[in-house]
Formats: structure tokens, C-alpha cells, sequence
């Protein structure tokens, strides 16, 4: 199903793997590290989209707490990372900012 949905409907994979793991309670690791890189790549999307319509340098909102989806997806990225016992770091850092600008 999986495979099918990156290659037809890759806007079904994030709810996908988002009800394999919260509702089956699935935790194979690689569904997690999927998960947690389709929230990295989103909230990478939704924050340079934020910063771009907010340019003023000095002010910006606490991490989480910016007024729109940008927020909402920070937050359920940190939860993720904060709660899932089953994804693999080490995969993932290579998928963050430099700097970690996501989660500050």
C-alpha cells in the first residue's frame, strides 16, 4: 500500500502511516522514520513559506507557537520525536537544517 501511495497519491502517505502507527500501534521503524521525515519535509516547507510572508529579523514567534499550520506542524514534529521510541535518529539528522532551525 505504502509503495503504491509514494508513487500515486503522495498526499495519502503522511495520513497513511499517520493511521498505520497511531491507530494499528504499528512499530516497525521504518514507517517511523518515513513518518517523521514527511513531517520534517513538511514543516521545512511551512516555515520557509512562514519567513518568507514575515521577514522582520528581530521578531519571531516561540518555536511552535507561529500563527498558522507553520505552528501546528512544528508541534506535531517535536511530539512525534518527543513520543516515538521506534524511529531511528541517526537516519534522520541527515534530513534536518543545519543548525537545526526546524526546532528552534
Amino acid at each position: 500500500v505504502l509503495q503504491h501511495l509514494q508513487l500515486h497519491a503522495k498526499e495519502l502517505v503522511q495520513p497513511y502511516l499517520e493511521h498505520v502507527i497511531n491507530y494499528w500501534k504499528d512499530e516497525t521503524p521504518l514507517f517511523h522514520n518515513m513518518l517523521l521525515r514527511e513531517y520534517t519535509i513538511q514543516t521545512k516547507r511551512l516555515l520557509y513559506l512562514y519567513r518568507k510572508a514575515n521577514p522582520r529579523k528581530g521578531h519571531r514567534p516561540k518555536l511552535g507557537e507561529e500563527p498558522d499550520d507553520t505552528g501546528m506542524m512544528r508541534k506535531t514534529l517535536l511530539q512525534f520525536m518527543e513520543t516515538s521510541k521506534y524511529y531511528q535518529p541517526l537516519e534522520h539528522e541527515s534530513s534536518l537544517p543545519s543548525g537545526g532551525e526546524i526546532l528552534s
